[in-house]
């Protein structure tokens, strides 16, 4: 089942995965993005 997770073969975890991307978006460097759906899914979104 490693086949379905694209990236590195291992399930994400929150605290390396999505705490850094809320990190960035809670900060001053995401002040220009807005209505954005960002996927934080170890790229599982790839595979459609």
């Amino acid at each position: 089942m490693e086949f379905a997770i694209p990236l590195g073969g291992r399930l994400g975890d929150a605290d390396r995965n999505l705490g850094p991307a809320m990190i960035f978006l809670a900060s001053e460097m995401s002040s220009f993005i807005t209505g954005q759906a960002i996927a934080v899914d170890g790229g599982m979104v790839m595979l459609g």
